[in-house]
């Protein structure tokens, strides 16, 4: 009697932003009660979320978590991604998912511009000039310009816009 290929459940991968490209076997968690046949995969979707593509002579998903797409995540922002395809042992097909999530990391902050002034020890320092802040991460381009100081080893800086 031939049976069909078991898949115990869906293969969840959990990859932080920037971390190392992953090798994933799309028969992870499948095994056939007829020992003697494989598990193969099978519809492997032809659009797959970025940074993710199928190798078909090795038959693995590979994973790229540092893919440009994933570089505005903030840190601890998540996103999910479900990957639906099918494994086979030749003579019944079925289903299978592989569940990733990538988590953002935070990457750090650009600042540029010109900034000039003349200090004194013990005197209030006065600068001024225009500075630009750039960051990957969504939402996290700013500087504080509330007037509150930002203090430090060598004084404080307040910002103003």
């Amino acid at each position: 009697m031939d049976n069909p290929p078991v898949v115990t459940g869906p293969i969840i991968v959990n990859l932080d932003e920037d971390s190392a490209i992953r090798w994933v076997s799309p028969t992870t968690n499948t095994f056939d009660p007829d020992v003697s046949e494989l598990v193969l995969p099978i519809w492997i979707p032809q659009a797959l979320p970025p940074g993710v593509t199928y190798d078909t002579t090795f038959n693995y998903f590979i994973i790229d978590p540092a893919h440009p797409a994933y570089q505005m995540l903030a840190a601890g922002q998540q996103v999910t991604y479900v990957i639906e395809f099918g494994v086979t042992d030749q003579s019944f097909a079925m289903p299978h998912a592989l569940v990733l999530t990538v988590t953002g990391v935070n990457d750090a902050a650009n600042i540029q511009g010109s900034v000039f002034g003349f200090v004194t020890e013990d005197d209030p320092y006065v600068a001024s000039g225009r500075l630009f802040a750039g960051d990957v991460d969504t939402g996290e381009a700013a500087f504080r310009t509330d007037g509150t100081p930002i203090s430090g080893q060598y004084g404080s800086l307040t910002l103003s816009a």
